[in-house]
């Protein structure tokens, strides 16, 4: 509360020495650093998406609005209409998104046969951390919200065994982000099939070959988002419309989840839930290879699946040091170059404010007047 900053290293001491509520405030110093966070690129349409509901009443929101952006509209709606900064959302979002897997991984921890130490749990947080994607799930608002509640009712189907609670869950990831009413259905469905490791490269060849007969019967579970990521007009789906680095670094951020496809190649066991959830989000992913933006979302889900997977595969054993370092070192190449993605944002962002208390932190937030005198028509800060 006095100096956020200054509590990073008391945080990590807790988590290392596994003291309760140590991952709380690790997941409320995610918030803090969300709340300052400059609303550029999709932060910054849907910072503009949020002040356009205000003065307009509930009944104003139309079908196409939860088409375009979900459920989350009427939360806009409410927020902005009592006059409270649109910066709480992410203040507010990006623990819950971070205690939602944290909670999938102390699970995983407590219902295992294998004893960790606190730096064999320590290294595996950091594995949870590192994947967790926190500056696209920060800077885009919606689909990490919804990945994350995906894998909790996914949670709830396979470990704890309530199905009903799962599915609602799995329901309402899909109203926050219509992606998840083709692409949760489609997983679970190829879950239900009896994988092994050969019938899994068979039907991903399978999955990829039908996909466009998926997207032309079923592409209406996307919502108005059809159109902009699959039409011909599309630019953002499109290898073709990056430049030679952005593809490097597309696709280098991508192999940094590799040492996962080896946990699968090396300990693929069609009993492990995880593991079969694993698969078929990288059977999933493949199949949208050809597509940008929806192959990037889709490998995230499976790079996020990977620290249960790990658990899920160190039920009985723990894994060599060795593969743990590899991990981790993949995890640190992804989360800098990523970062270097972003860098617009932390270049822009006000983290010098870290230094103050909390509350004179949230006194201070991003105005529909600041973002018109920075932010151009395009979500790139001004004279940039």
């Amino acid at each position: 509360m006095i100096c956020p900053i200054l509590s990073v290293p008391f945080i990590l001491i807790g988590l290392y020495q596994r003291y309760s509520g140590a991952i709380f405030f690790f997941a409320v110093l995610l918030g803090v650093f969300a709340y300052i966070i400059c609303p550029l690129e999709d932060l910054y349409r849907h910072t503009l998406n949020f002040y356009y509901w205000e003065g307009k009443s509930i009944s104003s929101i139309k079908l196409d609005d939860l088409k375009l952006n979900g459920i989350i509209v009427y939360l806009y709606q409410f927020m902005v209409n009592k006059e409270i900064p649109f910066d709480y959302i992410r203040l507010i979002e990006a623990p819950i998104v971070f205690l939602i897997f944290a909670n999938i991984f102390k699970y995983k921890l407590e219902h295992t046969n294998t004893i960790y130490s606190s730096k064999q749990f320590f290294l595996r947080f950091i594995i949870l951390f590192l994947f967790f994607d926190y500056l696209y799930t920060v800077s885009g608002v919606r689909y990490g919200l919804a990945l994350s509640i995906y894998l909790y009712g996914v949670h709830f189907i396979l470990d704890r065994r309530k199905k009903i609670k799962g599915c609602i869950l799995v329901v309402f990831a899909a109203l926050i982000h219509s992606s998840f009413f083709l692409l949760g259905v489609l997983s679970l469905i190829l879950y239900s099939i009896d994988l092994n490791k050969r019938a899994a490269i068979i039907l991903a060849i399978i999955v990829y070959v039908i996909f466009n007969i998926l997207i032309i019967k079923f592409g209406y579970l996307l919502g108005t988002r059809l159109e902009w990521y699959f039409s011909s007009k599309s630019v953002v789906s499109r290898y073709s419309e990056m430049s030679f680095f952005g593809v490097v670094g597309f696709w280098l951020l991508k192999s940094c989840a590799i040492p996962f496809i080896y946990l699968l190649y090396k300990y693929y066991d069609k009993h492990s839930k995880w593991c079969k959830l694993s698969i078929v989000w990288l059977i999933i992913s493949l199949a949208f290879i050809g597509n940008a933006v929806f192959f990037y979302r889709t490998w995230w889900v499976f790079m996020a699946i990977g620290i249960f997977l790990l658990l899920d595969i160190e039920k009985n054993i723990i894994l060599k040091q060795s593969i743990i370092k590899i991990i981790i070192y993949c995890g640190i190449v992804f989360t800098v170059f990523n970062t270097l993605q972003y860098r617009a944002f932390v270049i822009h962002s006000r983290y010098y404010e870290l230094v103050k208390p909390i509350p004179c932190i949230l006194c201070d937030n991003y105005s529909l007047e600041w973002i018109k005198n920075n932010i151009n028509d395009k979500g790139g800060y001004k004279g940039v």
